[in-house]
């Protein structure tokens, strides 16, 4: 052997002459083999002009005289290249790269510095990487910067991972002790998923956002924190900021009586924002209200009221500088989205604030007007349909400055509500012709879908300028009545005056005749008891609801042979009403016959003022009786007014 066998330094033989040749070009060894630090790997042509001792790596592919010496360390010694053939293990340090490099036997690869880590089998930081998990970091945190633009970068910084196809999966996993929790990314398709896990194993999606359209889909259920609840409106809202607002999703109100709200703070760009009505009154959102700051303001194309446990959910619109409904609510009084003309809100009454009466309101000289559902009417200013606020509006019976005279007696006369130079009025029209016939002069019209007087109202308003809300009948003292009926000698009758055309409700009536008995000989048929106390009274300014009835009593005959039985008429005395049942039976002669009697009416009494009448048939020694013993008779009706 005449050389070592790793660095391949040449042996002094004992008997060799110039031994010092020999040493000397072991020593030209090792200052090129230890501690070797190259200027460059990626050479593949000698520098023209290289100092004494530099090294470098022969790139591959090298020429001149270089060529042949791939991956060879080249040092220039003496004014020629010396060439050292690299072993497995030998490391080097690239001052071009400022990294360390070590020789796998075919090759050198980066070993730490600032050069990559190029086809690492794995890599495993504070900890040991195996498979699949060829890259391993066990870290509390791990920290990716850009390389700012200063030092040759962009200043940006991602995270690419990419996948082989669309079938397969991208994304990022999140664990519990390593049992999974959550993950997100492109899930088994290109389409981006967020899914969630209880235990590792039942996995469900709770987001989906499509790769083409960029639409997000929901598969479950969304919550909704950041509740607050204002203190209840008790007036009217101008820029409204309830505290906490800035923070909320959703904004939990309640009024004390109908109110509007003109504005609401708090808008950005893109901001949803949840309004819940948690209350009993209604609260109206008004459409580009001049109330309020304009970057505050509603624009809802007509304002929007959320009665009783309603929402509407709103979003901020940046570029309008305005608040629009995405839903919830219902359109307020006057035109919505589509052209809807949404009715009147309040309703006709003879008891102020009782829009709905249940209690006897007898001989009154004063009208109300008052809110029910909301406080919004339409009213028409020629062209289109202004929705406008109302409070609640009265007018005596003997007015004559807004109305064209006052109510004379048992008179059927229609009411408006309009537009007196910007005061609303509750005002009434002429006296229709009769009880069931409207004149010319009392005519209606309708403009979307809205009732309105179709000629001029003396004193009142212009044709087609007033939003008919009712009709009402007087009675003999020119007053308006609401009786739902009574017990009374000669039977307690049940008058309802006055009739809505909107929001109307169910009144239950009955009437009793407090007298225990009596008798009808004639075999004729009269009203009971011979008293138009026993009868039901009403008024219907359109034939659109119907009415059900029923009338019953005791009959009996003492002795003599005897037809006897009731039934209901209609605006009569004398005659069975067409849509009425009657019951009648006969007594034989010689027998005290006793028989419970029900009639029944189901029908539209038709247009105007009307009455339902007990009747009954009798003969001689024919009984009825009302009030006696356990027996109770009456009449009883359910109509809408």
């Amino acid at each position: 052997m005449t050389d070592t066998p790793n660095l391949g330094l040449p042996y002094i033989d004992g008997s060799q002459a110039q031994k010092h040749v020999t040493h000397n070009e072991a020593l030209r060894i090792l200052d090129a083999a230890i501690q070797i630090g190259v200027l460059d790997l990626t050479l593949t042509t000698p520098p023209l002009s290289p100092a004494e001792g530099e090294r470098y790596v022969v790139a591959s592919g090298a020429t001149g005289d270089w060529a042949g010496k791939d991956d060879a360390i080249a040092t220039w010694q003496d004014g020629a290249w010396a060439f050292l053939t690299p072993k497995a293990g030998w490391c080097i340090w690239s001052a071009a790269d400022e990294s360390l490099f070590v020789f796998d036997g075919a090759a050198w690869q980066g070993a730490g510095g600032a050069a990559s880590l190029d086809s690492v089998a794995q890599l495993g930081v504070n900890a040991a990487a195996s498979a699949p998990n060829l890259l391993t970091v066990k870290s509390n945190d791990a920290l990716f910067t850009a390389i700012e633009t200063v030092d040759g970068g962009t200043g940006d910084v991602r995270i690419q991972v990419s996948k082989e196809g669309s079938a397969n999966t991208a994304s990022v996993f999140f664990s519990n002790g390593f049992s999974g929790r959550a993950e997100f990314g492109l899930v088994g398709a290109d389409t981006f998923k967020l899914k969630v896990s209880a235990d590792g194993s039942g996995w469900i999606e709770a987001l989906d956002i499509d790769q083409d359209t960029g639409n997000v889909t929901l598969p479950r259920g969304l919550s909704l924190t950041g509740v607050i609840s204002s203190a209840q409106i008790t007036a009217d809202q101008d820029d409204y900021a309830p505290a906490g607002l800035a923070a909320a999703s959703v904004l939990q109100i309640s009024a004390d009586a109908p109110r509007g709200i003109s504005g609401l703070a708090g808008g950005g760009e893109g901001r949803c924002l949840t309004v819940i009505n948690v209350g009993s009154q209604p609260v109206t959102l008004l459409n580009e209200s001049a109330s309020s700051s304009a970057s505050n303001r509603f624009s809802l194309n007509d304002s929007l009221v959320m009665s009783a446990k309603q929402a509407v959910i709103l979003r901020y619109d940046g570029t309008a500088a305005r608040w629009q409904a995405i839903a919830g609510g219902m359109a307020g009084a006057g035109t919505s989205v589509g052209g809807f003309v949404s009715p009147p809100q309040g309703r006709l009454t003879l008891a102020s604030g009782v829009p709905v009466m249940t209690t006897t309101q007898s001989a009154k000289t004063t009208l109300y007007y008052t809110p029910y559902k909301g406080n919004r009417i339409p009213v028409y200013n020629g062209t289109e349909m202004v929705p406008t606020a109302f409070p609640e509006l009265s007018v005596a019976t003997t007015d004559t400055a807004k109305s064209p005279a006052a109510i004379g007696v048992g008179k059927v006369n229609d009411w408006f509500v309009w537009s007196d130079d910007g005061t609303l009025r509750l005002s009434h029209g002429p006296d229709w012709t009769d009880d069931t016939t409207r004149s010319a002069g009392t005519a209606l019209t309708m403009v979307d879908g809205v009732l309105l007087n179709n000629a001029s109202i003396t004193n009142g308003p212009a044709a087609s300028r007033g939003t008919y809300v009712g009709t009402t009948r007087s009675n003999g003292s020119s007053q308006l009545e609401f009786i739902p009926g009574a017990s009374a000698s000669g039977g307690g009758a049940a008058v309802v005056g006055l009739w809505n055309m909107y929001n109307r409700r169910p009144a239950q009536l009955f009437v009793q005749d407090s007298t225990a008995g009596w008798a009808h000989t004639s075999a004729a048929w009269r009203a009971a008891n011979n008293s138009v106390g026993n009868r039901i009274a009403l008024v219907c300014g359109l034939v659109e609801d119907g009415v059900r009835a029923s009338y019953a009593s005791l009959a009996f005959s003492t002795s003599s042979a005897v037809q006897v039985g009731i039934s209901i008429a209609l605006d009569a005395t004398n005659a069975i009403a067409a849509n009425a049942t009657s019951f009648t039976t006969y007594f034989g002669a010689g027998n005290n016959n006793q028989i419970s009697c029900v009639a029944n009416y189901s029908g539209y009494p038709g247009l105007g003022f009307h009455y339902l009448q007990a009747i009954e048939y009798g003969g001689t020694n024919a009984l009825f009786t009302s009030a006696s013993g356990p027996t109770r008779s009456g009449l009883s009706a359910t109509i809408w007014y």
